[in-house]
C-alpha cells in the first residue's frame, strides 16, 4: 500500500520546522507501508492533560524545573506568534500550569534550550529563530516572571536547532546552532564575563537545510563531538572535536540516504557504553538508530524502527515501562501520531509500537520527563497544522500510569 500525498514549501512559510528548498517547489511524498516493526495490544497507559489551547503552532517545547521548587515545569515557542512561553508546574494534584510569557516579540521562534547561561544560579532560556536572531533569556533571580532578552547573534537566518553545552570545558555554558537557511551549524564561545558576549565558531557551511544539531562526545575521548540532521542532503553526520577545544572539526558520514533527515538524538541504546545515534526522516517516513561500535573513530550500523510512521519529525528516548532500558518516542507531523516503540530487550531487533495518540494534529515537539513526581517518565507535546489537517493542537501532557509489558 501507497500512500501519496503533495507539500508545497515556499519562501514565506517555515514549512515543516523551517525547512525550505526553492520558491515554490512541489514534489510528492510516498510512503510505503513497510511494517518493520510489531504491534501488540497497548501495556502502556497514558492519561492526556491539556495545558494551553491557546497557542498558534507549537514549535518546539523542553521541560526542566525553571524556579527551583522541585517541580518540572515547560518552556515552548510558538512559531507563528513569535512567542518565547513558560508553563509553571504549580506541583497540585493532576497539575494547574501558570502562563507566563519570556517574549512576545521573537518572530519565528523555534526549539527552546534550558542553561544556566550566566553562572548566577538559575536556569535561563535559549533559542533561534527563522528571523536570523540566536538569543538568550536571562531569568530574574527572585521572579520568574520576569525575563531580559540578550542577543548571542542576530545574523543567522533560519536559526533552528539549539543545544547549550560546555563545548571547551572552560565552565562556561556555550550554544551550538543550526541554520537551515545558511546550511550551517556553528557554536558560540560564552567568555564567562558580565555581562556575557560570545565569539563564534564556524562547524560546517556544507550541510544543507540543516535542521537538528547536537553536542555529545561520541567517540568516548572525553570532549564534545556534534550531531548533525541535513534534510536537503538526506544526511546524518558527526563532527569530531579534533583539538578538544571546539576549534577543529572532522566530518564523518553516518547516513546520505535518510530521506528528508529531521532530527537527531544520541543516548547508549544498546547499553555498551557508548554512544549510539537516533534519527527521524519525513519523507520515508523513517525513525532508525546507528549503532555505535566502539571503535576510533565509531563505525555505524544501522538498524531500522519504523517506516510507516508519516513524516517522521522527532525522535527521543526514555524508560518508558520502567524496565531498565530505553525506549523511543517519536512524533508523525502528517499522521498526527504520537507513538513509543518499546525495546524488546535487544534492541537490534523488532521493536513493539504502542500508538498513544492518532489524532493530534500537525504533531511536533515532544519531551519528556518526570512531569507529577511519581517515579515514571511522562510526555508533553505540541503541534503545527502547516500539514493542512485542521486545528492547532493544544499543548498537552500525557501521565504515564505504568503497566509493565511482559519481556
Amino acid at each position: 500500500m501507497i500512500i501519496t500525498w503533495d507539500i508545497t514549501y515556499d519562501d514565506e512559510m517555515q514549512g515543516i520546522s523551517n525547512i525550505r528548498f526553492t520558491k515554490r517547489k512541489y514534489f510528492t511524498v510516498f510512503i510505503f507501508l513497510l511494517c518493520s516493526v510489531i504491534t501488540f495490544s497497548q501495556p502502556y497507559v497514558f492519561k492526556k492533560y491539556i495545558i494551553d489551547k491557546e497557542i498558534d503552532g507549537c514549535s518546539g517545547l523542553i521541560s526542566e524545573d525553571i524556579d527551583g521548587d522541585g517541580n518540572i515545569d515547560i518552556v515552548g515557542t510558538s512559531m507563528n506568534e513569535g512567542h518565547v512561553i513558560l508553563w509553571k508546574n504549580n506541583g497540585c494534584g493532576s497539575i494547574n500550569w501558570e502562563k507566563i510569557f519570556i517574549d512576545t516579540t521573537f518572530k519565528a521562534a523555534m526549539y527552546p534550550y534550558t542553561a544556566d547561561i550566566d553562572n548566577d544560579g538559575t536556569t535561563d532560556v535559549i533559542a533561534g529563530s527563522g528571523a536570523g536572531i540566536v538569543a538568550w533569556w536571562e531569568k530574574d533571580a527572585s521572579n520568574h516572571c520576569s525575563w531580559t532578552r540578550h542577543v548571542i547573534d542576530s545574523a543567522y537566518p533560519g536559526a533552528h536547532g539549539i543545544y547549550a553545552c560546555y563545548m571547551n570545558n572552560d565552565s562556561y555554558v556555550d550554544i551550538v546552532a543550526s541554520s537551515a537557511d545558511l546550511n550551517s551549524i556553528a557554536w558560540w564561545e560564552n567568555n564567562g564575563l558580565s555581562p556575557v558576549s560570545w565569539m563564534k565558531h564556524s562547524i560546517t557551511h556544507d550541510f544543507h537545510t540543516t535542521q537538528s544539531c547536537m553536542a555529545i562526545d561520541i567517540d568516548n575521548d572525553m570532549d564534545l563531538d556534534i550531531l548533525g540532521a541535513s534534510s536537503e542532503d538526506d544526511e546524518i553526520a558527526v563532527w569530531y572535536n579534533t583539538d578538544g577545544s571546539g576549534n577543529s572539526w572532522e566530518k564523518q558520514l553516518v547516513s546520505d540516504s535518510f530521506d528528508l533527515a529531521h532530527w537527531i538524538y544520541s543516548c547508549d541504546l544498546d547499553n555498551d557504553g557508548d554512544q549510539d545515534i537516533l534519527g527521524a526522516a519525513c519523507i520515508s517516513g523513517e525513525i532508525a538508530w546507528w549503532e555505535n561500535d566502539g571503535n576510533q573513530p565509531p563505525g555505524w550500523k544501522k538498524h531500522i524502527i519504523a517506516t510507516e510512521f508519516a513524516c517522521a519529525v522527532t525522535v527521543i528516548a526514555g524508560d518508558f515501562d520502567n524496565d531498565d532500558d530505553l525506549d523511543i518516542c517519536g512524533t508523525s507531523w502528517y499522521g498526527d501520531e504520537i507513538a513509543i516503540w518499546e525495546n524488546p530487550g535487544i534492541p537490534d531487533s523488532d521493536w513493539i509500537k504502542h500508538s498513544i495518540e492518532t489524532n493530534f494534529n500537525g504533531a511536533w515537539p515532544i519531551h519528556a520527563n518526570d512531569l507529577d513526581n511519581d517515579g515514571d517518565i511522562d510526555l508533553v507535546a505540541g503541534g503545527d497544522v502547516l500539514n493542512g489537517n485542521g486545528e492547532n493542537p493544544p499543548v498537552s501532557w500525557w501521565e504515564n500510569q505504568v503497566i509493565k509489558s511482559a519481556k
